[in-house]
């Protein structure tokens, strides 16, 4: 089984399980599911009969995971499948990465499960971007989760924000590590999907770092 391939107004788009969550996801991020669910039994099954396991994910903007009925966002991830383990009781586990941004352009009836049409989300290239600014913002960000992390040990010493970046991968990504790593919220982790420009993606990644350390700072001396 494969996704199914289809044509759409906004362009290429195809077919893909979903897995709506409470909190959006990030490419980078690696999710484990416990899959207990009737209904996702099949969805499993059916990931396991393709050939290379994938499925998507948009968070809930309204609703519970559980049972249906949920308000969720129009953007989202793709996850690749790492590892999946079947139980006797008919329950799994799977353990899979974001690899890449999605948009849902239409939800399908879902049967047993959600699934939607979808498009991969590209970054669009940018005339007569700023190469070294760019990298700056860049370099910007990571003193800002670097200070960030250092403000979360003074405060909650048992909690560890440490990311090994990887000079060698790609900068987007490594931009999507530590946006993982940031503990932001879900609309934070939203407004970024939605971003579809490497600069404006950083710039906003280095304001949100900042306004949530200053807001640690701030309970932590609310708390003395």
């Amino acid at each position: 089984m494969t996704p199914e391939r289809a044509n759409a107004a906004t362009g290429s788009a195809y077919v893909l399980p979903m897995f709506p969550l409470e909190h959006a996801i990030v490419p980078s991020m690696v999710v484990p599911l416990h899959i207990f669910e009737p209904r996702y039994h099949q969805f499993a099954r059916d990931l396991q009969a393709m050939k290379e396991p994938s499925f998507g994910v948009v968070g809930i903007e309204r609703g519970r995971e559980v049972g249906g009925n949920d308000q969720r966002f129009d953007v989202g991830v793709v996850m690749r499948v790492l590892h999946a383990k079947e139980f006797s009781d008919g329950q799994w586990t799977l353990t899979s990465v974001a690899s890449r941004r999605l948009a849902v352009t239409e939800w399908l009836p879902e049967d047993p499960y959600p699934r939607a049409l979808v498009v991969d989300r590209y970054d669009q290239l940018e005339e007569n971007a700023d190469d070294a600014a760019i990298s700056l913002d860049r370099h910007t960000l990571v003193t800002e989760f670097e200070r960030l992390a250092a403000s979360v040990r003074r405060h909650y010493p048992q909690v560890d924000l440490f990311v090994d970046l990887d000079p060698a991968e790609d900068p987007d990504w490594r931009t999507w590590e530590v946006v993982s790593r940031s503990g932001l919220g879900a609309l934070d982790h939203v407004d970024l999907l939605r971003c579809d420009s490497p600069a404006e993606r950083t710039r906003l990644a280095i304001t949100q770092i900042t306004e949530r350390r200053a807001l640690l700072d701030a309970l932590a001396e609310g708390d003395r």
